[in-house]
């Protein structure tokens, strides 16, 4: 491993996305991971209280896969999916952004109602369901 090689910090690591993102990139990236399993090689994280996050040594990439992403969860439990969505992983993201590290948000064709055009950068949000909605409100968080 490389010296100077980039430290990435995946937000959600056991997802089967982080993993494609693993298998992919870790032999050009030191990547660490959370996760809110407590049986996981990640580093523990329960996003609902990210007072709980240990100190994680610096990255230079924060990329935030992870959190309440099942629709199930959106619809049944919309206040807790909401704090873990729109209020925690922003909050996360920002402290990140004050170590100056980059942080990158994965987000959804979900906060677009129609997929008959391809949306564009400044296309305006139509969230039609619950997950999707919690997905635009942070995104527009991330972009402020």
């Amino acid at each position: 491993m490389l010296k100077n090689m980039k430290k990435i910090l995946l937000v959600g690591a056991d997802s089967r996305l982080s993993q494609e993102f693993i298998n992919r990139y870790s032999n050009k990236y030191k990547i660490f991971g959370t996760s809110r399993r407590g049986d996981s090689k990640f580093i523990f994280l329960d996003l609902i209280n990210i007072k709980n996050l240990k100190k994680i040594p610096y990255v230079d990439f924060v990329i935030f896969i992870g959190g309440a992403i099942s629709y199930d969860v959106c619809e049944n439990n919309f206040s807790y999916a909401k704090k873990i969505n729109c209020i925690n992983i922003p909050i996360l993201a920002e402290r990140f952004l004050k170590l100056k590290s980059h942080v990158i948000f994965v987000s959804t064709n979900t906060v677009f109602k129609s997929s008959k055009t391809i949306p564009g950068e400044n296309t305006k949000t139509s969230p039609g369901f619950k997950y999707a909605i919690l997905k635009d409100i942070a995104e527009k968080k991330f972009l402020k």
